[in-house]
């Protein structure tokens, strides 16, 4: 595990990596950006020339997954998904 993975129970089991953000105030937008990049033996990002295909699975929630507070409708739909999903199943 690298420095920001230390502690074995903030990663998600059954996943490489976990990275948790908290924001209680307003909701922001992020982005994922894949590079040609690898972790050097000092665990430092270093330039890749090598040419490989990568196959991944990203798996982006809202919350954390195996948590008892984590629900269907508030783990996978986003905030505004969320609030037509209520608004329409009332109708």
């Amino acid at each position: 595990m690298m420095q920001e993975e230390d502690d074995p129970g903030a990663v998600v089991r059954g996943f490489q990596m976990t990275m948790q953000v908290e924001e209680p105030s307003t909701a922001e937008y992020w982005y994922v950006v894949l590079l040609a990049c690898k972790l050097n033996s000092d665990c430092k990002w270093a330039q890749s020339s090598k040419n490989a295909v990568l196959e991944y699975d990203i798996w982006l929630t809202n919350g954390r997954p195996g948590s008892d507070a984590s629900s269907l409708l508030t783990l996978q739909f986003s905030f505004d998904e969320q609030v037509n999903f209520a608004f329409f199943s009332l109708i």
